[in-house]
């Protein structure tokens, strides 16, 4: 059993991350890769994923000021450290 990720852009403010793995994860949570305060009050935090299921949320950034996102940093209970998880 396990957990893998996939991560895709649904726009141009929304991402959906799935569970591509065969195991429930749960306390799920997403940040941006190099982002110290992650401004996104809707994405995952301690959320719970069956497998082969996903969970959408916002991705806030400045336009002005900081690239578009490519990838997210993933954690979740019983994970050994991050994964970091592209955006397609």
């Amino acid at each position: 059993m396990s957990v893998d990720w996939e991560a895709r852009r649904v726009n141009d403010t929304t991402c959906e991350l799935r569970n591509t793995g065969t195991e429930l994860a749960t306390g799920v949570t997403v940040a941006r890769v190099g982002v110290e305060h992650d401004i996104s009050p809707d994405r995952p935090q301690g959320a719970s994923v069956p497998a082969r299921h996903s969970v959408e949320f916002r991705i806030w950034f400045k336009l002005e000021q900081e690239p578009t996102p490519t990838e997210l940093r993933v954690t979740w209970d019983g994970c050994t450290g991050p994964a970091t998880v592209p955006i397609t």
